[in-house]
């Protein structure tokens, strides 16, 4: 379902590539790419670049982030932007029987008989992007953010928040 979601957000980029646009697709890690590893699409007008990243949020298990941003390049190196990201856990990572944590699969026990507790994180970020090439060109890229974040259990309704420094690498094609 996440993947038809996806899917259905690059499509109405993808509408205006024979337009005077500058469309990338890139690979690489951190926040833009969605977490650890994934792709990311972007779509440059002037000095202007909008973006949707989405992959492996932080580990290799079921958790996938998606990153929404936008850039404005400083020069033709150097840009700042604002991004977006979230992600949500798989709810058969967190089940819970009187607020104690139990494993995805239960031993002996029907999963009707357990509420389905899950966990949504946001992070609202500032970016700086550092492209060796140019932000409108093939390149390496590399860059940090720093934002806050938003941590939503729905475990005892509790809420956490927090401020974070992350960094991105990547390949823009």
């Amino acid at each position: 379902m996440k993947s038809v979601i996806f899917a259905g957000i690059l499509f109405p980029s993808f509408a205006f590539a024979s337009a005077n646009l500058n469309n990338h697709l890139s690979l690489g890690v951190g926040t833009q790419y969605g977490g650890l590893l994934g792709i990311k699409y972007s779509t440059t007008y002037g000095t202007d670049t909008f973006y949707i990243g989405g992959g492996l949020a932080d580990n290799l298990d079921e958790e996938y982030g998606i990153t929404l941003g936008w850039e404005r390049s400083l020069n033709p190196k150097h840009s700042l932007g604002l991004l977006v990201r979230t992600k949500e856990l798989d709810w058969e990572h967190y089940i819970y029987e009187n607020s104690n944590l139990l494993s995805a699969s239960p031993n002996n026990k029907s999963l009707s008989e357990f509420k389905y507790k899950g966990r949504y994180e946001s992070y609202i970020a500032g970016s700086y992007t550092y492209f060796f090439n140019r932000y409108d060109e093939a390149s390496l890229l590399g860059g940090i953010s720093l934002g806050k974040s938003y941590l939503k259990t729905n475990k005892d309704g509790s809420f956490r928040d927090g401020t974070e420094l992350k960094l991105h690498f990547g390949y823009q094609f």
